[in-house]
């Protein structure tokens, strides 16, 4: 992607109480993970995260 000139890259996990119980936490380490990834295979791209929330009873 950064040889497309991709410079940032948002990710936005599902959080859905039943399916996708993802949390501010768990979303926050995957982050750390993916970022020490990315560094550790010399690819210069920001990484960020963000989430998508569906509606439900425990919004």
């Amino acid at each position: 992607m950064v040889d497309l000139g991709y410079k940032k890259i948002i990710t936005t996990p599902h959080i859905m109480s039943e399916y996708y119980p993802n949390t501010p936490d768990r979303i926050l380490n995957g982050l750390a993970a993916l970022r020490a990834s990315v560094n550790n295979a010399c690819i210069e791209v920001e990484l960020e995260a963000a989430a998508e929330y569906f509606v439900d009873e425990t919004f």
